[in-house]
């Protein structure tokens, strides 16, 4: 085939102009391969109808671009976190049926006859495959793909998504959309055009990086194909090799970037309706917490704190004085996070209205003017995020919240939602009637104008860059928080997210595991959904169950829509209290365990609440598993969600599974019907987990992890745990201010070891009690501690019935072994 010369150029691009003249009406294939030129960023392969450009960004990484035009588009994208891996050159072989492509994991071969790809594994394991009438193809200009799907395969992450965890079968469009979402709703608030395929414990990830509107039809229309288009831009996607699904997470991880460590508090419990109208309502909710030694670390400010819903403003009437009330709560250890919509109030006087207006902030339409649109405060400008200046302007303005003390911010409308100019909202109801047609404005400088059709689903993405880097210039020394309802990738480097409005039926409460397990599948490491359901009102058996599921929610909130009666741990009764305030008491009591996984997810990628297959990729009888799910890599959880249920159907995999805290164990791979009482949440701890916990506290900086208790659930291999620990707050732990301990067991014959090795990193905790617990162990004939200056006896108890040891060391940074002799 040979590099291209000038006349096969010419004849390439002849027939281009042909194809653009006869207006490409029908699906087109790539036609004929032509010519191949090796660059320093990739090879670009030229055919008939358009180019390809096949690039390696790391050894399991390759990226394929394509276009129907004579030349690819400026290199841009929204997602690309800035230290995502580079494209370079790959190594690429002509042979008589195409052109072959390699790296260190992967080999590829791209036919001549229409480009068809196909994708294996160094073994010769055939991956990924494009069926000979499938492959890349541009419909009127909207590129898309058909590939292969194996009868075999499944497929998860795609972003928020309601139905079942594995959408083949399933059609699913990417917009985001204010949807008060039913079971079948789609699309929803978040699009994340990437997925997960599985087959037979192998994996690999496809990300399309494109941001404009796209569908994705897994099998829906013909179950053998799944195709993928959108509706403007180039064909660019990332293969991502695993050859596990928790390998394919990482290395999307690489390309979009990963979830920050978040501040401490953020992983505690939070409380939110809208809304609490006053401060004294504030006080009152807040009050009930402390005086019920019900855990919580938060509370949400929804849109009636501001001055006639304009942001960056407090009602006087209503918080005459937000500085003394924060303050008050800071005293008992809530924090504050507040609301922020990116409409902007018209209303001459108004600072934030007349600084967009003089430095031309805010979006046009497709006539020059500013768009406009009605939201909460009514008629309203939007900031033009695409640009970069409106984005540090947007995240300057937050110095009006952290000067009053202020914590996190809460991005809401954000997919853009309103409604038309001459539709107003009924007073305090959600209303989204009147639809805006969003794609009349534009973006960017006037004359070189972005249409919104690309912009629209990053706005959000946009939006929550400028605020995290605002906040983290306005408070250095404190890792910024933030929430956000519309996404698309890559926003996880800025912010978590929730599900949005959901209602309070048992539906939502079932379909809430699935969408998050694939929003954590699709890189989103902080997700959750509204405790109780948004919309409606929850009896007192649901809320107690969903509550029970949602502490294992990364992000933990109970919220609640206007109108509806009291949504919280106190509105049902001395019962559900009573269950409310064990199940939270649980996730405070769980913090070393979560914040060391939280770390890990920073930088791995890899979710702390994770769908079973993730854990036992070989095991096909996962794939499915929506009803239960892992919470970091040993505890299973099986929350209730069924109406009035005695019994809850869990599947235990290969291996031994301990119930929570205790040695009964049972062993898998095993279907097991656990009964229920309304306080009972099944957990279940796979063995050899080793699960660090802290005292039970009112609020995560009440009090340090002292005494500190670790759990052994004994294995017959080795296995560890590495705890983290640093101040829960500031960026001082990436110039060394953590400790990172890793804790062991290793049977040994006729005994065990447990062992603490010495601690590193700068950070040092408070001395403290060590209390180590024993699940499953034999009575001890001796136990002896070493510390570093030889062997001594150790003091113990032993339970023969529960078969459980225990023993307390003093704990410090040096580490520690431990003999139990049988």
């Amino acid at each position: 085939m040979g590099n291209c010369n000038s006349k096969l150029r010419a004849a390439i691009l002849a027939g281009l102009l042909l194809a653009a003249l006869a207006g490409a009406a029908n699906a087109s294939g790539l036609g004929k391969m032509g010519c191949l030129n090796q660059g320093a960023d990739g090879a670009i392969i030229k055919f008939e109808n358009g180019l390809v450009k096949i690039s390696q960004m790391e050894d399991g990484i390759i990226r394929v671009r394509a276009t129907s035009k004579d030349k690819f588009e400026a290199d841009q994208s929204f997602a690309l976190a800035p230290d995502a891996p580079k494209p370079k050159a790959i190594k690429v072989t002509e042979t008589e049926d195409g052109v072959v492509f390699e790296t260190a994991l992967l080999k590829g071969v791209i036919s001549r006859d229409n480009g068809i790809i196909k994708i294996y594994d160094r073994s010769g394991k055939l991956l990924l495959e494009e069926p000979k009438e499938g492959g890349i193809s541009f419909d009127s200009g909207k590129p898309g793909v058909v590939r292969s799907m194996p009868g075999d395969e499944h497929y998860y992450g795609f972003g928020e998504k309601t139905g079942p965890l594995d959408k083949r079968g399933t059609r699913m469009t990417m917009w985001n959309l204010d949807n008060v979402y039913t079971v079948n709703a789609d699309p929803l608030y978040q699009s994340h055009p990437y997925y997960l395929a599985l087959r037979k414990g192998i994996a690999y990830g496809i990300f399309l990086d494109n941001s404009y509107k796209s569908v994705f039809d897994v099998g829906a229309a013909d179950p053998q194909k799944f195709s993928y288009q959108a509706d403007g831009g180039e064909l660019n996607y990332y293969f991502l090799y695993g050859p596990g699904p928790k390998e394919v997470i990482e290395r999307y991880g690489m390309v979009v970037g990963r979830y920050p460590l978040p501040p401490l508090w953020a992983t505690g419990y939070m409380q939110c309706r809208y809304s609490y109208r006053d401060e004294e309502k504030v006080r009152d909710i807040a009050s009930k917490f402390r005086k019920e030694s019900v855990p919580c670390d938060v509370i949400f400010l929804d849109i009636h704190y501001m001055d006639h819903y304009k942001v960056f403003s407090f009602d006087k009437k209503a918080f005459p004085d937000p500085a003394g009330l924060i303050g008050e709560l800071e005293k008992q250890g809530f924090k504050v996070i507040v609301i922020v919509d990116p409409g902007v109030k018209i209303e001459k006087g108004y600072p934030v209205y007349e600084q967009g207006l003089a430095n031309d902030y805010f979006a046009r339409n497709k006539n020059g003017g500013n768009f406009e649109a009605r939201v909460w405060p009514g008629d309203v400008y939007f900031p033009d995020f695409l640009k970069p200046e409106v984005r540090d302007w947007w995240g300057s303005l937050h110095k009006f919240y952290t000067d009053l003390g202020i914590d996190g911010i809460w991005n809401d409308m954000n997919e853009l939602a309103g409604w038309k100019k001459d539709v107003r909202p009924l007073p305090d109801l959600m209303v989204p009637s009147g639809k805006v047609n969003w794609l009349d404005m534009v973006h960017g400088p006037k004359d070189a104008p972005v249409e919104h059709a690309r912009v629209h689903n990053a706005y959000a993405l946009l939006e929550a860059e400028g605020t995290y880097n605002g906040l983290k210039k306005l408070k250095p020394d404190e890792r910024p928080f933030i929430i956000t309802r519309a996404g698309y990738p890559g926003i996880q480097r800025f912010s978590s997210v929730w599900t949005g409005d959901n209602s309070a039926t048992w539906g939502h409460l079932q379909l809430t595991i699935p969408m998050l397990l694939n929003l954590g599948v699709s890189g989103v490491t902080m997700d959750g959904a509204d405790i109780g359901g948004f919309v409606s009102n929850p009896t007192p058996e649901m809320y107690a169950r969903w509550l029970q599921q949602g502490v294992f929610y990364p992000f933990c909130r109970t919220h609640t829509a206007i109108y509806m009666p009291g949504q919280d741990p106190f509105s049902y009764g001395p019962e559900v209290l009573k269950i409310s305030r064990d199940v939270i008491d649980l996730r405070y009591r769980l913090l070393p365990y979560t914040y060391s996984y939280f770390k890990n997810a920073s930088e791995t990628g890899l979710p702390l609440m994770r769908p079973m297959f993730l854990e036992f990729p070989g095991d096909e009888k996962t794939y499915q598993e929506a009803s239960q799910f892992m919470w970091g890599g040993y505890l299973l959880v099986a929350p209730v969600t069924r109406e009035k249920a005695r019994s809850k159907e869990i599947y235990l995999p290969a291996g031994k599974w301990y119930k929570f805290e205790s040695a009964s164990a049972l062993q898998g791979p095993k279907q097991v019907s656990e009964p229920v009482e309304l306080e009972t949440l099944p957990l279940f701890v796979r063995e050899g987990a080793i699960i660090p916990l802290a005292p039970i506290m009112n609020y995560t900086s009440e009090k340090p992890w002292s005494p500190l208790t670790v759990q052994f659930y004994l294995s017959d291999k080795k296995s560890c745990f590495s705890l983290y620990e640093d101040d829960g707050r500031s960026f001082d732990y990436l110039s060394g201010a953590y400790l990172k301990t890793e804790f062991c067991q290793e049977p040994v014959p006729r005994g065990l070891v447990l062992s603490k090795k010495d601690g590193s990193g700068k950070f040092q905790p408070v001395s403290r009690d060590l209390n180590l617990k024993v699940f499953g162990a034999g009575k001890p004939e001796s136990v002896q501690v070493n510390y570093g200056a030889g062997w001594e006896k150790a003091a113990y108890s032993f339970d023969p019935q529960a078969r459980t040891l225990e023993l307390g060391v003093k704990d410090q940074v040096k580490g520690f072994e431990i003999k139990v002799n049988y």
